[in-house]
């Protein structure tokens, strides 16, 4: 039985808070192309708590008090696994083996795809690691070990560099360094 859901647990006891099936149309039966390993973000939207939850396919916001469906967005793919980012307004979300990230306004209601996504940039896009958002740059290095970094404002790429070897790792920034 293949069954997608998001559950809000208490953290001091494991109690359901709540859960929801994800509404997402995934055009297949098949359960492997329904899989998303991402870890979702929780962000403040207008004094309002969303959880940004990506799956294959699409990424759903959800009302972390009650688990309702806030905004969806549709952007293909399979498998997301990078966490998504927020800054500057906006939602960073990579869509899986879609190869693509979306800068999304969290501010819409019901389907936002064709009315809230600021750009996407479908250039040296990773499919499993996540990106870093660091002051007014988005930075990430794709599955073919191609780094770069775009200016998160417009989603123009600054610049880009081959590097030695396959990346499946997300990178770290610490005392000023990446």
């Amino acid at each position: 039985f293949d069954h997608q859901y998001v559950a809000a647990l208490d953290k001091n006891t494991g109690e359901t808070l709540w859960k929801k099936d994800r509404d997402i149309e995934y055009g297949t039966p098949d359960g492997d192309a329904k899989k998303g390993y991402s870890t979702p973000a929780i962000i403040e939207v207008d004094g309002q708590p969303q959880v940004i939850s990506p799956a294959a396919v699409g990424t759903i916001a959800y009302s972390a008090i009650n688990g309702d469906e806030i905004w969806k967005l549709r952007h293909g793919g399979m498998n997301a696994s990078a966490r998504p980012l927020y800054g500057h307004g906006m939602v960073l979300i990579t869509a899986g083996t879609a190869g693509k990230v979306f800068a999304v306004r969290p501010n819409g209601r019901g389907d936002v795809t064709d009315t809230k996504v600021e750009w996407k940039n479908s250039q040296a896009v990773p499919t499993r690691s996540s990106k870093l958002l660091i002051d007014d740059l988005l930075f990430m290095i794709s599955d073919a070990g191609i780094a770069s970094c775009v200016d998160v404002a417009t989603g123009k790429q600054i610049w880009q560099h081959r590097l030695e070897g396959k990346y499946s790792a997300s990178p770290i920034f610490a005392d000023g360094k990446m």
